[in-house]
């Protein structure tokens, strides 16, 4: 029983946490976002 309530807290607590992607680019600016795409020459925000 206990396992069952571990392992429910354990999903909920990642079903409510997210993450985001923060992009320093060369001259120092700063992008918050989120990453949806990495091809070989682009990154899809």
């Amino acid at each position: 029983m206990k396992k069952i309530y571990l392992l429910l807290a354990f999903l909920s607590v990642t079903t409510l946490s997210f993450s985001q992607d923060i992009i320093t680019r060369t001259n120092d600016e700063i992008i918050e976002c989120s990453i949806l795409k990495v091809d070989s020459l682009k990154v899809f925000l």
